[in-house]
């Protein structure tokens, strides 16, 4: 079983997202000129930098789906997707290890059918 792990790549003290969809997009400044750089599967949380009380506690997960040149398109939970309203959030982003994991794990299992499995020498055409 594999465990997400995480590590904080950078923050935003103040920004908003526009409607893309099904999803918000959130444009950042100089986006391709920025290390690191962020890839889809990578987690942003955004937490509201006003609220107090119980509600300064409330943060919400989202996973970057796509990157499209500059914004970065984000799919949050459907209660915080459908009630946003422009409003202004900090946002912390994190660099998401699973797609590693993944490719690793992959690598791991391919061992086990064989070299020639991955580097055969000729083809042999299925017939249906």
């Amino acid at each position: 079983m594999y465990i997400l792990s995480i590590l904080s790549i950078s923050a935003c003290e103040r920004a908003h997202f526009t409607r893309e969809g099904e999803y918000l997009a959130l444009t950042i400044e100089n986006l391709s000129e920025r290390r690191p750089s962020f890839v889809t599967g990578d987690i942003v949380k955004a937490k509201n930098p006003w609220a107090n009380g119980e509600n300064a506690k409330i943060m919400y997960e989202a996973v970057i789906h796509k990157m499209i040149f500059n914004p970065i398109v984000l799919k949050f939970d459907a209660n915080f997707q459908q009630k946003y309203n422009g409003e202004d959030y900090r946002l912390e982003f994190y660099f998401s290890r699973y797609g590693y994991r993944k490719q690793h794990y992959t690598v791991s299992a391919v061992k086990n059918l064989g070299e020639q499995f991955l580097f055969s020498s000729r083809t042999q055409a299925h017939t249906a």
